[in-house]
């Protein structure tokens, strides 16, 4: 399911759709994070390919914050 339901509903709680809406209309790739997006992360930092990086933040977002 999507990450985000919660805040949907806490928000407006007469209407969480119109707040899914406006909401995924803010993130630039059009949808919500699912568990996966944030596991493909950890995978990666904890695989070899990820060895020279350090100390980053990476944000899981769809791009809200770049």
């Amino acid at each position: 399911g999507r990450m985000i339901t919660s805040l949907e509903q806490g928000t407006l709680p007469d209407d969480p759709e119109m707040v899914r809406t406006t909401l995924i209309g803010s993130i630039p790739m059009g949808r919500y994070a699912v568990p996966a997006d944030v596991a493909n992360l950890v995978v990666f930092l904890a695989s070899e390919e990820s060895r020279f990086l350090n100390g980053g933040v990476y944000m899981v977002d769809g791009g809200m914050m770049a």
